[in-house]
């Protein structure tokens, strides 16, 4: 996720007051399969989370948008990397 659009009906839904932002890394040149995540086979894979508490200052949609923008900036920069 991280598409605007896809994000509306979420933010519409109700009231939360975490949101748990989740980014894995995969260190191979090719994007692993949802399977491939759940083989047993020895391979680096990074998960990195952060829980977010809801207050005042990110109730706004704008702020929980621009959180998924820098998400976007980050998957970017990483398939350019990877070439």
């Amino acid at each position: 996720m991280g598409k605007k659009r896809d994000l509306i009906p979420i933010l519409n839904s109700g009231n939360f007051s975490h949101i748990l932002d989740v980014t894995m890394c995969w260190h191979e040149k090719k994007v692993p399969s949802l399977l491939d995540l759940f083989k047993l086979q020895e391979r680096r894979l990074e998960i990195k989370t952060e829980l977010i508490e809801v207050t005042k200052e990110c109730e706004s949609k704008e702020y929980l948008f621009e959180l998924f923008r820098r998400k976007d900036a980050l998957i970017e920069c990483m398939k350019s990397r990877r070439g």
